[in-house]
C-alpha cells in the first residue's frame, strides 16, 4: 500500500510542477503489463477460474495479488518513469 501511495504522490507532483491535468498510461505499457501479469498470474494459486475470489476478473484472475516478489514490486514503484505515461492540460 506505502509503495503506490508513493508512487502516486510522485506522480502527482511532476504534474502539479508541470501544471498538467490529465495523466494516462500509454495504451502499448498497460497492454504489455496485462500480458505479464496475466502470464504470471497463471502460475499462483489466484490465476484459475477455480479461484474464487472477491477481486476477481471474468477470467477469474485476483487483480490485487502481485505475482512476483515484494521486492520486484518496490523496484517497480519505487521511481515514477514519466515515459510510460501522457500527459496533457
Amino acid at each position: 500500500m506505502e509503495c503506490q501511495a508513493n508512487y502516486i504522490v510522485q506522480l502527482l507532483r511532476v504534474m502539479m510542477n508541470k501544471e498538467l491535468r490529465v495523466c494516462r498510461v500509454k495504451p502499448e505499457i498497460e497492454k504489455k503489463f496485462n500480458v505479464e501479469y496475466d502470464e504470471r498470474m497463471s502460475r499462483t494459486i489466484f490465476g484459475g477460474k477455480d479461484c474464487r475470489e472477491t477481486y476477481n476478473t471474468d477470467k477469474g484472475w485476483d487483480t490485487i495479488a502481485f505475482p512476483g516478489r515484494i521486492s520486484k514490486y518496490w523496484r517497480a514503484t519505487r521511481k515514477v518513469n514519466c515515459s510510460k505515461f501522457e500527459f496533457s492540460e
